[in-house]
């Protein structure tokens, strides 16, 4: 809702500056404001554009900051770990919500039913929720998905695969099924063998 208030303050200064530059003579009558102080008109509807965009950037992240939301908890039972919302994001009619799981019990049983509890509380439409013990695997993971060159790709897999494989607990997809360690597949230990 913030974000859409401050589009239409953002559109009506645009509009306003637009409309000023071609006719500030006209505004500056409307103003009193003397012909050779005409541009100033300009100039502060320059600042407030610079403004809006401060706060507009500031909004986008704040609504991304990293935050733990014990309120999601309500409700759950036996609701005794913690989490933090690394990120979350839409695609179509389903998304992703990135987990960050901070207990130490890593068993599959104790990351399936904390996965199941938190994707029937978190997830209001179909998502996949994932969950990472680390953040900089998370990180590595996202940056994984923009890859688009085989090259990078290699050199990544080579450089973090077996880090993030080792950090990715798993996820609870749109159709609830579990995967536990979900990279710890051929290719994870076709490198762990060639590093020993």
């Amino acid at each position: 809702m913030l974000f859409f208030i401050i589009f239409i303050l953002l559109c009506a200064v645009q509009f306003l500056f637009i409309t000023n530059l071609k006719k500030s003579h006209k505004t500056a009558d409307f103003l009193h404001i003397p012909h050779k102080n005409k541009h100033v008109i300009s100039i502060i509807c320059i600042i407030s554009i610079i403004i809006l965009y401060i706060v507009l950037f500031i909004s986008v992240i704040e609504t991304q900051k990293v935050r733990t939301d014990p309120t999601l908890l309500k409700g759950l039972k036996n609701a005794k770990y913690t989490y933090t919302i690394l990120g979350k994001k839409n695609i179509g009619t389903s998304g992703d919500v990135y987990i960050l799981y901070d207990e130490k019990d890593k068993a599959m049983k104790a990351i399936n039913s904390m996965a199941r509890n938190l994707k029937k509380n978190i997830c209001k439409e179909l998502c996949t929720l994932h969950v990472y013990d680390d953040k900089n695997a998370y990180v590595l993971d996202l940056q994984r998905l923009l890859i688009t060159a085989t090259a990078d790709m290699e050199l990544w897999n080579r450089k973090n695969y077996v880090f993030v494989a080792n950090h990715y607990l798993g996820y609870v997809s749109t159709k609830d099924t579990f995967a536990y360690y979900p990279y710890k597949d051929w290719y994870y230990y076709a490198v762990q063998v060639k590093r020993n």
